[in-house]
């Protein structure tokens, strides 16, 4: 089965992943991420885009676009956002990434910048994406840092920017963890909505594989609300989880989502073609 980790952060200098990649018992580096990536069969991996030099994930200084300065064949790259920096110089240096190919996505960190996702600041960058054709990912649900404030990361508020901007195609990270009924909802209501499934939970292959099947329900509820296997990519959130047990979990899920004979086919579009139809992957 080839993978395609739709969402991963190469920020290796940041303390807060660094931590996470304690808790996962993860080798967060350059070397530890391939080593992760060929023995997991991961072909591409995509790569978000953030400000790490700080104690914090993101801050009101931070330039836009923020973007991972590890570079490798396999990693795509998005685009982080600022919204306290989003001025026309911010757009056209977003647009100047996107023309030469050296982001294919831009990222909209709700919660850890207190705006919603229809706030001004980010309009323009949502008419950038129609043009370009790639997606805005935005983060959704409960943020892994605790100065973040979640009532601007809930996923109902991208019903809003789908209407408004239906020629942008949107992706709700996290599908809203947890609140995934409702991300369910946004994104089975709207043709340009979709939800990656990255970083429903943190740890390590002992955390995955004892999970137990009450906390998956939710979950399952959603894709099978959605009920459609084209609107799902697989993301792991790594180095929060090791890709291994998070690419078992999310097949476990897959499994209790859908009929057997038609298993294979949706595992195929969630871990492959789905991410690479959105960023362009050939």
């Amino acid at each position: 089965m080839k993978i395609i980790d739709a969402h991963i952060h190469t920020s290796f200098d940041s303390v807060l992943l660094k931590e996470g990649a304690d808790f996962s018992k993860v080798d967060y580096s350059p070397q530890g991420l391939k080593k992760e990536m060929q023995e997991n069969e991961v072909e591409y991996a995509v790569s978000m885009g953030m400000n790490s030099d700080k104690e914090i994930l993101l801050d009101q200084g931070a330039n836009t676009p923020m973007i991972d300065n590890f570079q490798d064949n396999s990693i795509i790259r998005v685009g982080g956002i600022n919204p306290y920096k989003a001025d026309w110089n911010s757009l056209f240096k977003i647009e100047k990434a996107l023309a030469a190919d050296k982001i294919r996505g831009i990222k909209i960190y709700l919660g850890y910048y207190p705006k919603y996702a229809y706030d001004d600041a980010y309009k323009g960058f949502y008419e950038l994406a129609a043009i370009h054709d790639v997606p805005v990912i935005f983060h959704t649900g409960d943020t892994y840092d605790k100065n973040a404030k979640v009532k601007f990361a809930h996923p109902l508020t991208i019903d809003e920017v789908a209407v408004d901007f239906k020629d942008t195609k949107f992706i709700i990270a996290h599908i809203g963890n947890p609140w995934t009924i409702d991300a369910g909802e946004v994104i089975y209501k709207n043709h340009n909505v979709y939800g990656d499934l990255s970083g429903l939970f943190v740890g390590g292959d002992d955390v995955m594989d004892k999970m137990p099947d009450r906390h998956l329900d939710n979950i399952i509820k959603a894709y099978q609300w959605v009920n459609d296997p084209k609107k799902f990519l697989y993301g792991s959130d790594w180095p929060i989880v090791s890709m291994k047990a998070y690419i078992a979990l999310i097949q476990r899920i897959l499994k209790e989502s859908t009929y057997p004979e038609e298993y294979e086919k949706q595992v195929e579009m969630v871990f492959e073609l789905n991410a690479k139809n959105l960023f362009k992957i050939k």
